[in-house]
């Protein structure tokens, strides 16, 4: 099973469609990198490794190519973010064996708040950090 196919739901036959469509909702999940850990998709942590490596090399350089690296940087962070609240429900479906859908949606419910606060400190870590880049100039 593909992870990352949108249209994949584990033992799809067997949900009514109210929870289909529960799963394709929007909603938080603190799991996206350990979902991409687990599944062996070392490339996107690769490159955001890598991304961020040349940054540093390239030191505080205020030059075309650092602002157009920032600007790669921050896409592929928003892209992340976009895909962990478009598909988190569905991939914590497909990730673990539920005894019934009931005890699914109680699970995503203990872990909302957690979600919501991971999803706050990200937004607050980026804008502090481009509020001090203003600040520094």
């Amino acid at each position: 099973m593909k992870w990352f196919d949108k249209t994949e739901v584990k033992d799809k036959a067997g949900l009514s469609e109210k929870e289909m469509e529960y799963l394709y909702k929007p909603s938080f999940s603190v799991f996206g990198p350990l979902n991409m850990i687990v599944r062996g998709h070392w490339d996107f942590i690769a490159a955001i490794v890598g991304l961020n490596i040349i940054t540093w090399l390239m030191g505080d350089e205020e030059t075309v190519a650092s602002s157009i690296l920032a600007l790669i940087i921050l896409g592929f962070y928003a892209w992340f973010l976009y895909f962990q609240i478009t598909n988190s429900r569905r991939l914590s479906w497909n990730r673990n064996k539920w005894s019934s859908f009931e005890d699914f949606k109680d699970s995503e419910n203990r872990w909302a708040f957690w979600g919501y606060l991971v999803f706050s400190l990200i937004i607050l870590t980026l804008a502090a950090s481009f509020i001090q880049g203003f600040l520094e100039a």
